[in-house]
């Protein structure tokens, strides 16, 4: 069975769980949930020192997908959940990591392969979180991505239990001889692959996201700068809704205009259709960030008119 190893135990700054610190709307551990689901981990096991709320959000989701989830306190509960021949996909505590990227550094030809990912010693996340980017040699560090048998991992069973067990699956992982994989360098670049240490972090990623999406199409013209500034603004906090809402007010405006017109106020309606026509834009510009904060969850809109009213009213 393929199987993912998460952790919620380490603290970033503040005394907060890296596990529990909010990104793009979710917790870390939410995300890493979706990435390994994505994976095809048909079973989560989770190393907790509570069941928070973030734990119990983490299985329902797992569960409600048809997942199997279970949660531990002790590496020595692991063997027990674990058969040699089970394919294990951890993580460690607190990496923020996109699924896409995810599966990039761990399938080879489209299948999971075993395998150590690694990044330079010399790199600024080895640099600065050494006690999480463990070296692997003088050359390596550890990336927080790891492929491995059960087998192995079933020896926690004869090693203390108060161990930490995320590093301890590491070193047996390289004891059995597993090789590493180096991280391309585009994948570990800035923002790309990053340590939950605090909000701050994480707010960066989420601006570096944001700018990305929205440098996707030209925002020339004063409606549609206030269109991506407003996106900008509201997205972030409501990415799964912001669009729909816009896209809702768009269609609420544009009939509103036709009807003043119709009834032989063609200046107002004319204003109202321009308003309409900005909340298409906003919605737009929303949708961008959203299918960027989001990916694959982020709601979509209808087709080609919206691009339509942006350039004809908003782009003036």
């Amino acid at each position: 069975m393929r199987t993912a190893i998460l952790a919620a135990l380490d603290h970033g700054d503040g005394g907060i769980l890296r596990s529990g610190m909010p990104l793009r709307g979710r917790s870390v551990l939410a995300w890493q949930g979706r990435a390994v689901r994505a994976l095809g981990c048909e079973r989560v096991i989770c190393l907790i020192d509570h069941f928070g709320e973030d734990i119990i959000a983490l299985q329902r989701t797992v569960e409600g997908d048809g997942g199997e989830f279970h949660a531990v306190r002790s590496g020595r509960q692991l063997p027990g959940l674990l058969r040699g021949e089970d394919e294990l996909v951890v993580l460690l505590d607190g990496l923020v990591v996109d699924p896409e990227t995810l599966q990039a550094v761990t399938c080879g030809d489209g299948d999971l392969a075993k395998g150590v990912a690694t990044l330079p010693a010399s790199h600024p996340l080895a640099q600065a979180h050494p006690d999480a980017f463990e070296r692997i040699d003088r050359e390596r560090a550890w990336a927080g991505v790891l492929v491995m048998r059960g087998a192995p991992a079933r020896q926690l069973a004869e090693l203390p239990g108060d161990g930490a067990v995320i590093p301890l699956l590491l070193r047996l992982a390289l004891q059995s001889g597993i090789a590493g994989r180096p991280v391309p360098p585009e994948m570990i670049g800035e923002g790309e692959w990053l340590l939950a240490t605090s909000g701050e972090a994480l707010a960066g990623r989420e601006r570096t996201l944001i700018d990305r999406s929205l440098a996707e199409r030209s925002w020339t013209g004063p409606g549609l700068v206030l269109a991506q500034a407003i996106a900008r603004r509201v997205a972030p906090r409501a990415a799964a809704s912001a669009p729909l809402a816009a896209a809702g007010a768009t269609l609420a405006l544009l009939v509103a205009g036709a009807v003043l017109a119709g009834f032989g106020f063609a200046p107002a309606g004319l204003g109202v259709a321009a308003a309409g026509a900005l909340a298409g834009a906003s919605a737009q510009a929303a949708a961008m960030v959203a299918r960027a904060l989001l990916g694959v969850d982020a709601p979509r809109l209808p087709g080609g008119w919206f691009t339509a009213l942006s350039d004809t009213f908003a782009g003036g």
